[in-house]
């Protein structure tokens, strides 16, 4: 189930194209607010954020059709064959039901064994207060898990590592990506932050384990829901009382 290798396609017009979709899509993160508010859209108001994500599903998709059409990049490549899709999800069901039941019995052998020191990671990563309301749960929803999994991955996985298979190792080829992905959310205003690297990292071997496009998607959309829903829980329940379950009050 492996990534197939690219084949001889014309690289210069392919890196062109992979690297001109990247500038775009960074010059929209990095100028939309003044764009959008030039054309009367309020930061914060829904049409501000539905335009904002068209811009980007746009420029997401008007690269994966060029790259297509042209026969620079096949779709297997890509990882948009069928056929890859059904064993590339079951292997991924199988990881995450073996990731989900690990992170279970750690959490509840924590409890027991070091309640103190779960407490105490439990204060440390609640520190900062959350303001996090329903609408904003919504907002969030529709734009940060249904929406930026299926454009980042088209372009930060599907176009940026195929272009870069070409040049370099696979590993590579990771770890660039990998740092093209940490200026995207350095971008996104989030600061120079490592966790956004082993995502990358994880996403592109999935993808490139895979050679499917959608398990990166739906773990993409997983960790940006685990993300939103947190967020809002913490909201809704109050980090104290959070705190109180995890250190057993």
């Amino acid at each position: 189930m492996d990534a197939p290798t690219p084949p001889q396609r014309p690289s210069q017009k392919r890196g062109a194209l992979v690297v001109a979709t990247i500038l775009a899509d960074f010059a929209w993160v990095a100028t939309h607010i003044p764009v959008l508010g030039a054309l009367g859209l309020i930061d914060g108001e829904a049409g501000f954020y539905a335009s904002y994500q068209a811009g980007r599903c746009l420029i997401a998709g008007v690269a994966l059709a060029w790259a297509l059409r042209s026969g620079w990049f096949s779709a297997p490549e890509l990882g948009l064959a069928v056929a890859r899709h059904g064993p590339a999800l079951r292997w991924l069901a199988k990881v995450a039901a073996v990731a989900i039941l690990a992170a279970a019995v750690v959490l509840v052998l924590g409890r027991l064994a070091l309640p103190s020191l779960v407490c105490d990671l439990g204060e440390r990563a609640l520190r900062v207060p959350v303001v996090y309301p329903w609408p904003v749960f919504v907002r969030d929803t529709i734009c940060m898990v249904l929406l930026a999994p299926l454009y980042e991955e088209i372009v930060y996985r599907s176009l940026l590592l195929s272009a870069l298979r070409e040049r370099f190792k696979d590993s590579h080829a990771l770890a660039i990506g990998g740092g093209v992905f940490v200026v995207l959310h350095y971008l996104y205003g989030y600061g120079w932050n490592t966790g956004y690297l082993l995502v990358a990292l994880a996403l592109g071997w999935v993808f490139l384990r895979t050679g499917s496009i959608l398990p990166g998607v739906v773990l993409h959309a997983a960790n940006n829901l685990w993300f939103a829903a947190s967020s809002h829980g913490r909201h809704v329940l109050g980090d104290a009382a959070i705190l109180d379950w995890l250190c057993g009050r």
